[in-house]
């Protein structure tokens, strides 16, 4: 009988097999989390809020970027879910679209600072591009990896095979059996693990995929580190104030700054992370690598103009019922005003 008689016909996992895993439902409520806090971001980034600086990219790019990060958590299900020749086909596109969607806006913003800084003037007296022009320039960049991964797609097929060899699973089982004991159990403790095509190397022809995301993450990193050494070098040719105001402006240029250089670790750590691991748990690290990225991006750009709007329209909520409870002034403010621009507590003139 041959030895690989048993295998001769094996059984294709369903898609939702993955997701039914501890791992599974660890990763996807994980994902599911991450959404919320992008949707909530992102409704606090539509509010207009007037007084305050904002330290999140300008509009729309702020706009673009948290549909990138919706879209690279989205993209872990499909990691997540096992694979299929559709499920692959996500596999090897959406990420690829989703990061270089976050790296164009944040490439974008940091040209049109770069811009404005260069005139020697405060950045408020300084008029940004149009909307349009910042959406469209993104938009060109972002073109660039859709058109590689649609030629990647169409010049290599999407399938999934097999991987039957147990010399390249890494199982810790390899060693306690013996190889009279394979030939008898070997459905039982050698199931065939079914991969995105190649399987083998899948990981390498995805890395390859996002060499142009490398890029954009490279340019925005020295850009904006450039953009900081000219604004080093121009304080000191500024007064005091234009120094305090100049530093107070810097919050976006700061964050893309920490977000370059935490995703340079993300990426590095999750590449040797997914070369010692056995084949299995590869998937296990694109999605964390994903996530963290994702996660990141909120916590360096987001989280704090989030913070401080949230905190803002807190303010002006207890000073609104501050002034709704005061006796006499039921219903007569319908807006909050300070107290000491109401008539009633006016200085009177002693006659």
């Amino acid at each position: 009988m041959p030895r690989y008689a048993a295998k001769a016909s094996p059984i294709r996992p369903l898609p939702l097999d993955g997701a039914g895993t501890l791992e599974g439902v660890i990763l996807s409520a994980l994902t599911v989390f991450g959404l919320l806090v992008t949707f909530v971001i992102f409704v606090v980034q539509c509010i207009p809020s007037r007084g305050h600086r904002s330290t999140s990219p300008s509009f729309p790019l702020n706009i673009l970027i948290l549909f990138g990060i919706v879209l690279l958590l989205c993209s872990n299900f499909a990691f997540i879910l096992s694979a299929t020749e559709a499920i692959c086909s996500t596999r090897r596109s959406v990420p690829g679209i989703a990061y270089s969607t976050i790296l164009a806006g944040l490439l974008v913003e940091v040209v049109d600072r770069w811009r404005r800084y260069s005139e020697n003037k405060p950045l408020r007296e300084v008029s940004s591009c149009h909307p349009f022009g910042l959406l469209m320039s993104s938009l060109a960049l972002i073109l660039v990896q859709a058109f590689l991964a649609t030629g990647w797609l169409l010049l290599v097929a999407s399938m999934i095979e097999p991987l039957e060899d147990f010399e390249n699973t890494n199982s810790p089982l390899k060693s306690l059996i013996s190889d009279e004991d394979k030939d008898l159990n070997e459905p039982q403790w050698m199931a065939p693990l079914w991969r995105c095509s190649p399987a083998s190397n899948f990981e390498a022809h995805f890395l390859l995929s996002m060499s142009y995301n490398l890029l954009l993450l490279i340019a925005t990193s020295l850009l904006v580190l450039c953009i900081r050494r000219q604004g080093r070098r121009q304080e000191v040719f500024m007064g005091m104030g234009k120094k305090k105001e100049r530093r107070s402006q810097i919050g976006v240029e700061g964050g893309i700054i920490v977000c370059c250089g935490i995703m340079w670790v993300i990426w590095v750590v999750s590449i040797i992370t997914s070369l010692m691991l056995p084949y299995k748990r590869r998937e296990v690290v694109i999605i964390v690598a994903d996530f963290l990225s994702a996660v990141i991006v909120l916590c360096t750009l987001f989280m704090r103009d989030t913070y401080a709007t949230s905190r803002k329209k807190i303010k002006h909520k207890e000073e609104a019922m501050t002034v709704a409870a005061m006796p006499g002034l039921n219903n007569r403010f319908p807006y909050p005003q300070p107290i000491f621009s109401i008539s009633h507590f006016k200085a009177q003139h002693v006659r």
